[in-house]
């Protein structure tokens, strides 16, 4: 099957990963892939080079910017519309609202006929997608089949769009749970941060953004160290100099907390893995761009205990008790919950090998593929069979 991705947006961020996942891993199976991806004008393009890491064809050519604008987005249109024409697909498969707006005006313009490809739209909003005017109208005309990241997007996803019902199915997004594996050979990180060995070290996954709730993360880091004193924080996502003073810097130092908590920054590569091996607990607070919350899937599959408010879609990830913590996002409740993990390491393990043992039964790439494939099997029976 002849399958092509569009992401609108350049930035690795929001559901760039998930949705690079999900062409990748019907690669892997066999398919035809290829994708294409907001034109970076000149701007970094880590996106771009991964798509071709990944084993996946890259389209260029297309501005696909990340929000509507009338003249992009209709020249954005007519190129697609010839390279449909020259270049047919079996299925096009669009991650983003804007994308989607793209692809169904392409659609339009290429007119009826075998070569006009079936459109599958991704949601991984924990609410489904918008269904504001632009988007009914984006479902109800340019939709051949919804793909939605849990059973909470499901629900609502059938309720709010009932002409799409029976064609909204659920695929959780997925992982690479071989490269996000304890068991790797990785490199120690903690003696070049200047962490203890014996630290009881907390991570953060998120942008430094108000929003994002970073006062109960680190007072209840400070409450903690009244019964856990050695430990520390580290804090992995990007941030202005402006909001890394004012949103964690100054308020660890105002909570006594300095030296015990680091933002590193974004993390890539093994830089990234290898610093997630050397936590003990990851604490997710907020949601951010990408509501899949690819952060706690990839700390499951590394056999982390992941503590989760429960907020979006974090309670269909984490089974409380089972392969993580779900707390309300009060600083006195998280410095608990940590402190109990720290005073019981034989359950903080057990914890995490569950969650390890989750993530690659749901989050796998084989099972994405497969996911993604029975339902562009159903929009395009005749382009393909599975392969074996």
């Amino acid at each position: 099957m002849r399958i092509l991705h569009l992401f609108s947006n350049w930035k690795w961020t929001g559901p760039a990963e998930p949705a690079l996942h999900a062409a990748a891993a019907l690669a892997r199976r066999g398919h035809d892939v290829s994708m294409a991806v907001g034109d970076a004008g000149g701007g970094e393009r880590h996106f771009h080079d991964q798509v071709r890491a990944r084993g996946v064809e890259l389209v260029e050519g297309l501005k696909l910017r990340r929000h509507f604008e009338v003249f992009p987005n209709l020249a954005d249109a007519r190129a697609l519309a010839r390279r449909l024409a020259e270049h047919p697909v079996d299925a096009l498969a669009c991650h983003m609202a804007n994308d989607h707006w793209i692809a169904a005006r392409a659609r339009r313009l290429l007119g009826r006929g075998a070569s006009v490809p079936p459109i599958v739209r991704a949601s991984y909003d924990p609410e489904g997608p918008a269904t504001g005017l632009r988007g009914r109208r984006l479902l109800r005309r340019g939709t051949d089949a919804l793909i939605v990241a849990s059973t909470g997007a499901e629900t609502a996803a059938r309720s709010r769009v009932p002409w799409l019902a029976d064609r909204t199915t659920l695929v959780e997004p997925g992982v690479d749970t071989d490269r996000f594996d304890r068991d790797r050979e990785l490199r120690g990180r903690r003696a070049e941060l200047g962490i203890p060995a014996d630290a009881f070290l907390v991570g953060l996954v998120a942008r430094v953004q108000a929003r994002r709730r970073f006062e109960v993360f680190l007072e209840a880091l400070a409450a903690l160290r009244e019964t856990v004193p050695g430990v520390h924080g580290v804090v992995l996502g990007t941030a202005s100099p402006q909001d890394l003073e004012q949103i964690v810097l100054g308020p660890a130092r105002a909570l006594g907390l300095e030296g015990r908590v680091q933002q590193l920054g974004r993390q890539r590569g093994d830089d990234y893995v290898a610093l997630l091996r050397e936590l003990d607990a990851m604490v997710y607070l907020v949601p951010g761009s990408d509501g899949s919350c690819r952060a706690v899937r990839e700390a499951m599959s590394m056999g982390l205990p992941v503590l989760a408010a429960r907020r979006g879609m974090l309670p269909e990830i984490v089974e409380d008790g089972e392969t993580g913590v779900l707390f309300d996002d009060r600083p006195g409740e998280l410095s608990r919950e940590l402190a109990a993990l720290a005073a019981d390491p034989e359950r903080a393990r057990a914890l995490g090998a569950a969650a390890a043992v989750a993530a690659r039964a749901r989050f796998g790439l084989e099972r994405l593929g497969l996911g993604w494939e029975r339902v562009l099997l159903d929009v395009a029976p005749a382009a393909a069979t599975p392969p074996g």
